[in-house]
């Protein structure tokens, strides 16, 4: 059984685009989106997207390619809990645990 992978995206909002880059990010690397969940906020234009995905190979490169994505601050890898346990930003690893 392959175990569900989420993943936590914090990006600016400009566009409604940003949804649509960061569900092609996935596909491109024929990555299957379970779930695909975002809240706005108005005041800072800030995006916070939640993607379930299964654990693929190709995860780990959607991961790296989709944290050096325009407009992408980070990218986190949660637990089953909602807990962050890697948090990626620019193509860097900022650290594990981070919130």
């Amino acid at each position: 059984m392959i175990q569900e992978k989420r993943i936590m995206v914090i990006a600016s909002y400009r566009d409604p685009g940003i949804i649509e880059r960061t569900a092609a990010n996935f596909r491109r690397l024929w990555i299957d989106l379970d779930r695909l969940c975002y809240r706005r906020s108005g005041e800072n234009c800030i995006i916070e997207m939640t993607v379930s995905s299964d654990n693929s190979d190709n995860l780990a490169y959607s991961i790296y390619n989709l944290s050096k994505m325009v407009d992408v601050e980070r990218v986190s890898i949660l637990d089953s809990d909602d807990n962050i346990l890697l948090t990626y930003s620019g193509g860097e690893v900022l650290g594990e645990g981070l919130h």
